[in-house]
């Protein structure tokens, strides 16, 4: 019953109303008379036939535009006979094209579409299909039109309006049509109304139409409906009566659910002639029945009155067997009904013969609650507002807030909250009656919290009237100083047996205009044995802690037991104690704990073996830190915020920041932040306790920077952790960076005569200069130091070479050297690549190619002793592995004539040709390259490549608006992401202000400061923002983003968005490679156009040589002096070879290029050319006096 009581009781429960659930005086209200309204018109479906009419036509569509198609028109039409509509005679209507008719003078706006729930003052409406609709001009055939007719003789007669192919929205497409078409029908004498469809059929196109239409009965306001509802869930033909004057059906134009109005579908709606009464409500209200009252129908019914109630919410059917049938007057008491449950009563007038009238809207009332010995309430099963559960009551006197609330609940989702300005009011809670009140054999249990920091009480008493406020008598106030439910957050309350039998325990807030939550109430036998109360807790040492407690009253015979945990799970009666002590204690010491570790702590009273109280939760602690050995640190497992790690401490002499930032980290996600202006005072930060602090074998190793150059840190001890004056200075350090790099590590050794108690600690500058520190290490000082600068370079595909700069003292045995292809980094018994490398550098090999290595290098002063492992600086990634040229072949001509040249490549290679060695032109792609006509021996140039390349980005700064330079010096950049897989970038094009300026192009990644590549030119045209300078890149970027930016003199083109600005259309991407954005986000495009990516490999070139003999003779001339004649061709098998001259040698070419015979002999006659399949191949026939020709053949 709870669900439905919040759903109906909500407006009963007003801040403005004091409640009133006593016995006679809940009066629910009813509503209205219902004589001559439509809501009283009943209504029956069926299946019918629809029979169109043919009678006068009101318009007809001309056109499929929204001024021609039906869509927005009214017209008014003379009834043909008298027709009462609601009680009142009609003579007139006006017929809408939007599916409905309304009655009076006043008529509907052309474009009215909702004509129910509308508030137009017309008389009434019927509407058969009320939403916007049109109708549609000749598609295949088919024109729609309003007409009407009148059928019948009289006093029988129907006036007939008919849309007839209508469709059910509003549209102008003649590509999408879904055609239908209905009536209403007002039938003479009995002034009943039908509204008959027909089915639809598309007659252009399958579009689906999802919607809604009002259909039913309006009176003469939008408070008086007749109407019908079903959702898209529910058949169309399966709908049931709305309940706002704004339900509507919905339809769908080709899904069977809801589908569309069946062929012959009928509703009937009868005016009639038997009422309902009105004011229907309840009163004298007990725990099992009440009196339902009403007032008489006019005309009173012959037969009296129905009365029927229950607990569903449902609309009861005409058909439904009421309780009580046939009452005389107008009052019925109804008995039999269970407590505290929420009914609904219906009352109906019986006319006779079967006539009876609509059920009269519900009343709904609640029984009265019946005490109870127990409770068990959290308020989650009802609604959030200004409520109480069932069988509560609340007191609000004028002002002050109650509700059930979600915000913050001990458990579950609701508890419920008090609130009073110092200028309003308490309020009162009323919690059930109980039958026990006064037994002096229960407590009130619950848990409670405060709104924000401080001190509150919250008063626990009674009321003896639950309306009166007057009546509270306060029996114990609770202090509360909790915010949040915790494990001191429950109170209990032994009620006394002094009680009145008639009193109810309430809690009432105080006007301190602080919030109250209370949540988990239990009314239940108050236990025999007591629990202690008061309980505090405190670290003792790293390895214990101390709880006290005041004594219980139940002055336990067997003492307290307590136990603890590292988890915080409370522990049950079964739980065995973690330890006990006598009945006289009120302390005890927990030991053989973890240092630096929270413990949660419960304790209880043991009256006897068999009698323990319930565990009571103590306030957690935290065991001190212990000193420790060594330390590593990185801050990356704390939030941020004003404060240190475990163990550590800050000392903040009133003014001063000190505090964990996630600003630009040296590694991970956070490092310290230490700032002092130069009228505040240095903070201190101060490391853990170490036990070896005075051994002088360790030294205090870490990375720092500041924002401004130059900065200093004064490193040293503190002896008492509470007086900043305690700090002594071991060593200041000259901050030499503002970022993380290479330079950025700094050590401290720390001597001997540093007292055992001392603590490091890092104290700053007053300077108003921003100091971060990171990777805190506590160490052994080692015996050899790391080599620096590790940096990966020269790649080819198979290797690279790592260099690096030695320590200070370089290691006995050289160096270590490891390369994997993952990038996890070597631990000390890593086996290294190389050993004892006695130099700074190594060529490592064999690499694969096109792969991104990761390489660590070590100092090795023996064989027990190597530093740490260091790794390299920037990206390696191996070149590609190019494909192989596996032939070239030159060609030797007379001046005046074109060479043919050739070359093939390993399989799925492209060939190029070039006019130079290196740069120069691209002459073509393919096995053969034909020469221009040639005077003199020329040498052109070949490679093998594979892969590809694509443009990404701008072309050129004019393909965008808002164009202009920008220096060199500029911070703005280009945002390019790779995913995936690494690219190789072979080139950018810039766009130089002016030549001659030494610039840079930097790539960075991330928000580094360091480049991870520099690539220098020198600008060598003026550009105007038209000609391009390319600049060859030849970089291989790994997964990652990076940032693209010129740096250095010079100024360059680039694009912006301003007020107006259009064009740019980030991302610009091929592949993996993505321009994401610039500078301003995606407003700008600076500086970059024509961005060359792929993964291409390409094989050196070499050299091929059309030679051209000065002295030879013509090809014509040659043949003639030779006499070389071949035949036959084309040719099938055998290719016949005639000369003045031997042949020696004769190479067979494919049309590819590609070698597919060689015969060498003597003197060749003949070739056998059977096995070659058909085409077209060269064949290069050596003569024996080294003159060399060429000719074409056709295989068959």
């Amino acid at each position: 019953m709870k669900n439905i009581y919040k759903l109906i009781f909500k407006p009963l429960w007003s801040k403005n109303l004091v409640t009133k659930i006593t016995g006679a005086a809940l009066l629910v209200a009813g509503f209205a008379g219902f004589n001559a309204q439509v809501s009283t018109y009943s209504f029956a479906q069926s299946n019918g036939t629809y029979t169109p009419i043919t009678g006068t036509v009101l318009g007809t569509a001309t056109g499929n535009a929204s001024a021609t198609n039906l869509n927005s028109a009214v017209y008014p039409v003379t009834l043909p006979f008298t027709f009462t509509f609601n009680g009142v005679i009609q003579n007139t209507i006006n017929v809408s094209t939007n599916g409905f008719v309304t009655f009076g003078s006043t008529a509907p706006t052309t474009t009215l579409a909702a004509p129910i729930s509308g508030s137009t003052a017309y008389d009434g409406a019927i509407s058969a299909w009320g939403r916007d609709i049109s109708s549609f001009y000749d598609i295949n055939g088919t024109t729609g039109n309003i007409s009407w007719q009148t059928v019948g003789s009289a006093p029988n007669r129907e006036m007939v309006i008919q849309w007839s192919n209508f469709r059910p929205n509003s549209s102008t497409s003649t590509t999408a049509v879904y055609s239908f078409s209905f009536q209403i029908r007002l039938k003479e004498t009995t002034n009943a109304i039908q509204m008959v469809y027909n089915s639809g059929a598309y007659l252009a196109g399958t579009t689906a139409l999802d919607l809604t239409a009002q259909i039913g009965l309006r009176g003469s306001s939008n408070t008086d409906f007749k109407n019908r509802t079903n959702d898209d869930t529910v058949s169309f033909v399966n709908s049931t009566q709305g309940t706002v004057n704004s339900s509507s059906q919905s339809f769908n134009t080709t899904n069977a659910i809801p589908g569309m109005p069946t062929a012959g579908l009928t509703y009937t709606f009868t005016p009639a002639t038997c009422f309902p009464p009105a004011s229907v409500n309840t009163n004298s209200i007990t725990t099992t029945g009440g009196t339902v009252n009403w007032t008489a129908s006019t005309p009173a019914p012959s037969n009296g009155y129905d009365v029927y109630y229950t607990m569903s919410a449902a609309v009861p059917a005409n058909s439904v067997t009421p309780q009580h049938v046939g009452v005389s007057g107008t009052s019925q008491v109804i008995s039999g009904l269970s407590p505290s449950s929420t009914y609904y009563v219906y009352v109906r007038a019986n006319c006779g013969n079967g006539n009876l009238s609509e059920w009269s809207l519900t009343n709904t009332f609640v029984t009265l609650c019946t005490p109870t010995s127990t409770l068990s309430e959290d308020f989650d099963s009802y609604a959030t507002g200004s409520i109480v559960p069932l069988c509560w009551d609340r007191i609000i006197t004028s002002n002050g807030t109650q509700t059930i609330s979600s915000t913050g609940p001990a458990s579950g989702t609701k508890n419920i909250y008090q609130y009073s300005s110092t200028a309003q009011n308490p309020t009162v809670v009323v919690l059930p009656a109980f039958t026990n009140i006064n037994a002096g054999t229960h407590w009130l249990r619950l848990k409670a919290r405060i709104s924000s920091a401080g001190t509150g009480t919250l008063n626990i008493g009674y009321v003896t009237n639950p309306a009166d406020a007057g009546t509270f008598n306060t029996i114990q106030s609770l202090t509360l100083t909790n915010t949040t439910y915790d494990t001191t957050s429950e109170y209990t309350i032994v009620i006394p047996t002094s009680l009145p039998s008639n009193a109810r325990l309430a809690v009432m807030n105080p006007a301190d205009a602080k919030g109250y939550y209370w949540d988990d109430v239990y009314w239940e036998p108050a236990p025999s044995c007591l629990p202690p109360t008061n309980l505090n807790s405190n670290a003792v040492s790293p390895a214990s802690g101390s709880i006290s407690w005041t004594a219980s009253t139940s002055n336990p015979g067997g003492g307290y037991e307590y136990y603890y945990s590292t988890a915080n799970t409370a522990p049950t009666s079964a739980t065995n104690p973690s330890g006990t002590v006598g009945t006289s204690a009120t302390t005890a010491t927990i030991t053989g704990l973890t240092a630096n570790t929270t413990y949660y702590v419960w304790l209880r009273s043991s009256c006897s073996a068999s009698s323990k109280s319930n565990w009571v939760s103590v306030p957690s602690f935290k065991t001190l830190c212990a000193p420790v050995t060594s330390l590593v640190e990185n801050f990356d497992s704390y939030t941020t915020g004003a404060f240190l790690p475990d163990c550590w401490d800050r000392m903040i002499n009133v003014t001063g920041t000190l505090s964990i930032s996630s600003t630009t980290p040296a590694s991970g996600t956070r490092n310290i932040y230490q700032y002092s202006t130069a009228t505040q005072n240095p903070t201190i930060a101060v490391l853990p306790s170490f036990s070896n602090i005075n051994a002088g074998t360790h030294w205090l190793r870490f990375k720092a920077r500041v924002n401004t150059l130059p900065g200093k840190l004064n490193i040293g001890y503190v002896t008492d952790i509470s007086n900043p004056a305690s700090f002594v200075q071991l060593q200041d350090i000259t901050i030499t960076n503002t970022t993380y790099d290479l330079t950025s590590e700094y050590t401290v050794v720390i001597p001997n005569t540093v007292p055992a108690n001392a603590r490091l600690a890092i104290m700053n500058i007053a300077d108003a200069k921003s100091y971060y520190y990171d990777d805190f290490y506590w160490e052994t000082v080692p015996t050899c130091f790391v080599p620096t600068n590790v940096t990966a370079g020269n790649p080819t595909a198979t290797s690279a070479t790592i260099q690096w700069s030695a320590p200070a003292t370089p290691p006995a045995q050289g160096y270590d050297v490891y390369f994997s292809t993952t990038n996890t980094a070597p631990t000390s018994t890593t086996t290294p690549s190389y050993t004892n490398v006695t130099g700074t550098s190594q060529v490592i090999s064999p690499l694969n190619a096109s792969t991104a290595y990761y390489v660590w290098v070590r100092s090795r002063c023996s064989a027990t002793d190597q530093t740490a492992w260091v790794a390299a600086t920037g990206s390696l990634f191996t070149l590609c592995q190019p494909p192989a040229l596996l032939s070239v072949l030159g060609a030797t001509v007379c001046p005046g004539n074109s060479a043919t040249l050739s070359a093939t490549a390993a399989p799925g290679a492209t060939v190029k040709w070039y006019s130079a060695a290196s740069g120069g032109n691209l002459l073509t792609t393919g096995n053969s390259y034909t020469t221009p006509n040639l005077l003199s021996t020329t040498n052109y140039f070949v490679s093998a490549s594979i892969g590809s390349t694509a443009s990404v980005g701008v072309a050129n700064p004019g393909a965008l608006t808002n164009g202009g330079t920008t220096g060199a010096s500029t911070t703005f950049y280009m945002e390019a992401t790779v995913a995936n897989n690494p690219v190789s970038v072979q080139s950018v094009d810039v766009f130089p202000s002016a030549a001659g300026n030494a610039s840079f192009i930097r790539i960075y990644l991330g928000t580094a400061t360091t480049p991870a590549y520099e690539i220098p030119f020198t600008s060598n045209v003026a550009s105007g923002g038209v000609t391009p300078q390319t600049i060859p890149l030849n970089i291989v970027l790994s997964p990652g983003v990076y940032r693209f930016k010129i740096e250095g003199a010079g100024s360059y083109y680039r694009n912006y968005s301003s007020p107006g600005g259009v064009g740019q259309a980030f991302p610009y991407g091929q592949g993996d490679f993505t321009l994401t954005g610039g500078s301003n986000a995606t407003t700008g495009y600076y500086l970059f156009y024509n961005f060359i990516v792929g993964s291409s490999c390409e094989s050196s070139r070499q050299q091929v040589t059309a030679a051209v003999d000065a002295g030879c003779l013509s090809t014509e001339e040659a043949d003639a002096k030779t006499k070389l004649n071949i035949y036959p061709n084309p040719v099938a098998d055998i290719l016949y070879i005639k000369s003045k001259s031997k042949v020696t040698d004769v190479q067979i070419f494919s049309a590819s290029g590609q070698r597919v015979m060689n015969v060498n002999d003597k003197n060749i006659s003949s070739v056998n050319l059977q096995s070659l399949p058909s085409g077209v191949y060269l064949i290069n026939i050596t003569l024996d006096n080294g003159q060399k020709l060429t000719k074409k053949i056709v295989k068959k």
